[in-house]
């Protein structure tokens, strides 16, 4: 695996459009590892790293980095509106995601919804 500080220095010299793309690799740490990692030995943080799941949840092919991104989900990392939608597309694409990934992905958009409807009820009963 690279090395946090390596994928650090690749992200400085990055252009813009290409960032996310370098950081690629983190996912392979696993969660909340690769989380850790770049909190302690980095100035990156959580609004950086919720970018990366997008950005591998919309990978163009599917497959392993969308899958890593959906592990680190699976494991705690907070998930968020735009990975709700993105995920809710994969789970409808036969072509690019594999039938695993769009069960696992269908799994989680029921998770969040069901976890956003009990926050709602949870909120009217105060």
């Amino acid at each position: 695996m690279i090395e946090i500080e390596e994928l650090y220095r690749r992200w400085n010299n990055a252009n813009e459009s290409q960032k996310y793309m370098v950081l690629l690799p983190l996912l392979e740490y696993g969660y909340p590892k690769g989380a850790l990692l770049l909190y302690n030995k980095t100035i990156l943080g959580q609004a950086q790293l919720e970018k990366l799941i997008e950005y591998s949840l919309n990978w163009v092919s599917g497959g392993s980095w969308s899958l890593l991104a959906i592990e680190w989900i699976e494991h705690g990392f907070p998930m968020n509106e735009k990975m709700s939608e993105i995920l809710l597309l994969n789970s409808k694409n036969k072509k690019k995601h594999s039938q695993n990934e769009r069960h696992r992905a269908q799994k989680l958009v029921s998770k969040f919804n069901k976890t956003k409807q009990d926050d709602k009820e949870n909120k009217d009963h105060k």
